[in-house]
């Protein structure tokens, strides 16, 4: 019979790209400065979007075509800075093993925004107007008459992406973890047009099961939000792990 200890003490043998998805959408969600704008369960075959724009949310459900012409992403994260409403959002993939690193992914999840010219399947997500809208943090949607400009603000703004790709390494000590680096510089490095991305490995220190990260940003990065990143990431660099749980903690 299991007890209440018992649960406490229990570890995982294994993670799964799950846990990874999760691990990153709980980062974002415990921060104020973004916004988790869209999950995107294990198979699932749709799911709505919330994007803010002047203090108040959208809502749309997206769909699940173009396979092979574009990808949803895993997690997208709008970014609102301080402040304000930005018209940033980080398209993050998340796999089990690096080995499904694909360099056209940034591509190809801008195109599941964008659309691509005469592809009436899948015409991108911001191309569809919006049907409902909220104050942020309230639980009731008002439907938006189909008339109301307010549906298609998404089609008017100038949207800017930044991108992640993330793949786990299991229970493993901080100085392997850091080993992965290498890998991921020779990843970026392959590239002719580098896009904003940031490519990470996610690892759990073996005794306290603490999530850490190994880290790589592209030089197209936007200072800012990288800045803003490294200060949220449980990283971890050279031997030295710098990972503690209230790192997600909200202040």
């Amino acid at each position: 019979m299991l007890t209440v200890e018992d649960l406490i003490q229990w570890r995982p043998d294994e993670f799964s790209e799950d846990h990874l998805t999760n691990f990153v959408k709980q980062f974002f969600k415990d921060e104020l400065q973004w916004h988790v704008a869209y999950h995107n369960p294990p198979s699932g075959s749709w799911k709505e979007i919330t994007l803010v724009h002047d203090g108040e949310e959208y809502l749309q459900e997206i769909h699940k075509k173009g396979v092979d012409k574009m990808k949803r992403p895993d997690l997208v994260a709008q970014y609102l800075g301080k402040d304000t409403d930005s018209d940033t959002l980080l398209l993050f993939e998340s796999k089990q093993e690096r080995s499904s690193w694909d360099p056209e992914l940034p591509e190809m999840m801008r195109l599941f925004f964008e659309g691509i010219d005469d592809y009436e399947e899948a015409p991108g997500v911001l191309n569809v107007p919006f049907w409902h809208r909220r104050q942020r943090n309230e639980e009731i949607w008002e439907a938006l008459n189909k008339d109301d400009p307010a549906r298609q603000c998404f089609m008017r703004k100038d949207i800017s992406y930044v991108y992640g790709f993330g793949y786990l390494s299991g229970i493993i000590s901080p100085a392997k973890l850091t080993d992965q680096i290498e890998w991921m510089e020779e990843q970026l490095a392959e590239y002719d047009d580098v896009p904003p991305i940031v490519v990470m490995t996610v690892g759990w220190e073996p005794k306290t099961y603490e999530p850490l990260v190994a880290a790589v940003f592209s030089e197209t990065f936007p200072t800012e939000l990288r800045e803003h990143l490294e200060t949220v990431l449980p990283t971890v660099e050279g031997d030295e792990n710098t990972s503690t749980l209230s790192d997600f903690e909200e202040n």
